[in-house]
């Protein structure tokens, strides 16, 4: 069989269980869970190449460029930080879950105006058994 999870998932794993532990109902009005990849497909309307192959890069690269201001420069910046070094695809998915946080909190978690940030959910809404909101924000 295939693989399970990434070699980025299972590194994330205990971070994960972490952030869940003190996750409350009450913290869900301020923390929302999304994932880059999604968000990508929110930003350019589509799925791009992997993140990991020159060309998936650069198609994040255009897909931000009209957004942030000085890109390049903020990728170099990376350059300059000391060992070890967030990897290019790193940061630029950084930056898109940066949008994601930005679209919620300007629009906040509910509708308004007719605005609604995106969500991926088992209903409206699912809840586990804590009472915690099961949806991924993009």
């Amino acid at each position: 069989g295939g693989e399970v999870f990434s070699k980025d998932a299972m590194t994330a794993l205990p971070k994960l269980r972490e952030v869940d532990t003190v996750m409350t109902p009450a913290l869900q009005r301020r923390i929302v869970e999304s994932y880059p990849e999604l968000a990508w497909r929110r930003l350019t309307g589509g799925l791009l190449a992997s993140k990991h192959l020159e060309r998936g890069l650069a198609e994040r690269r255009a897909a931000l460029r009209p957004w942030i201001r000085g890109l390049p420069a903020v990728l170099a910046r990376r350059l300059s930080l000391p060992a070890p070094r967030p990897r290019e695809d790193d940061v630029l998915d950084a930056l898109v879950l940066l949008s994601v946080a930005a679209h919620v909190a300007l629009v906040g978690t509910r509708s308004r105006a007719g605005v609604s940030p995106h969500r991926l959910s088992l209903g409206h809404p699912f809840y586990d058994a804590r009472g915690l909101r099961m949806e991924m924000w993009y």
